[in-house]
């Protein structure tokens, strides 16, 4: 789309604004100046979101008579950013008559659903019949709500099996498995965890 401000043209280069998280980019805008003398126009950026960084927030930008320029604004999301649609506004200010127009820019952001399973805690010895704990911890280092399922083939999960987390929140699933007193005295036992979104 283009608007026009100060008898300069204002156009948005076309394209789609989606980006995925933990990207760097920029957003391409071209400014066209109509008149028969060079102008001056100071260019600011605002994001109403802290999980999009502006890399170059200002700048000044002089355009010849019947010329266009090519501008980049560079950006930085975020890998927690939340997904979904964000609003980055752009001013620009005419330097001789200190008007200004603001417009906003839609930048979208993609669906993330990432985790990760590390173990926290485990013992290298129990007697036969003592228990066996061993600790893991689950997080979402996505930018959306997750819903894991959390399992074991050799141990019993304590509490609920299913878990719950926000962006960026981990949890610790605790594993156990009971020995039999008739165990041998040196025998491996073994536990895992295997998890699902």
């Amino acid at each position: 789309f283009s608007i026009k401000a100060n008898e300069i043209n204002i156009t948005i280069v076309p394209q789609k604004y989606t980006y995925e998280p933990g990207t760097n980019t920029t957003i391409p805008i071209i400014l066209i100046n109509k008149e028969n003398h060079k102008v001056t126009y100071e260019l600011t950026t605002y994001s109403q979101s802290n999980k999009i960084l502006l890399l170059n927030a200002k700048k000044i930008i002089e355009i010849q008579p019947q010329q266009k320029e090519n501008i980049l604004l560079p950006i930085s999301i975020t890998k927690d950013c939340n997904y979904g649609e964000h609003i980055i506004t752009l001013k620009i200010v005419d330097n001789k008559s200190t008007s200004y127009q603001l417009f906003d820019l839609k930048i979208n952001v993609t669906k993330n659903e990432q985790f990760t399973l590390n173990t926290l805690n485990s013992v290298d010895y129990v007697k036969a019949g003592d228990t066996i704990n061993s600790d893991f911890t689950i997080k979402n280092t996505g930018n959306t709500k997750q819903t894991i399922i959390v399992k074991s083939n050799h141990g019993t999960i304590l509490g609920n099996n299913t878990v719950n987390l926000k962006p960026q929140e981990e949890k610790i699933v605790r594993v156990y498995k009971i020995t039999n007193p008739k165990e041998a005295k040196e025998n491996n036992q073994l536990l895992d965890v295997t998890i699902n979104g």
